[in-house]
């Protein structure tokens, strides 16, 4: 079977995958930055399968009272603007994409 780059998934810690998933939301809909149980980083990881219990500037817990995960380069700097909606995470985040490219 020949590769289908329109199929293939993106590892959850890309940039990529996080684009993917922020162009399924509704660019409108505004999320709050600072709940560190319902942010956008949280709904994203959640919606990857990874039960995130708390999520921090630079990492997250995904039990209690357990395993902190480094968060990867570049997705607090998407999820933190001075206008948090899906729409404009997803503009930061493709322009980090941009400057690695």
């Amino acid at each position: 079977m020949p590769f289908d780059s329109a199929t293939f998934e993106k590892p959850i810690n890309s940039l990529e995958s996080l684009a993917a998933w922020l162009e399924t939301k509704d660019p409108n809909e505004a999320y709050n930055y600072i709940s560190n149980t319902n942010c956008m980083l949280c709904q994203y990881f959640r919606a990857k399968g990874i039960d995130v219990r708390s999520m921090g500037t630079e990492d997250y817990c995904v039990e209690t009272g357990g395993t902190y995960i480094t968060l990867p380069t570049g997705f607090n700097d998407v999820s933190n603007g001075t206008i948090d909606t899906f729409g404009q995470a997803l503009l930061r985040c493709r322009a980090l994409i941009a400057i690695a490219a």
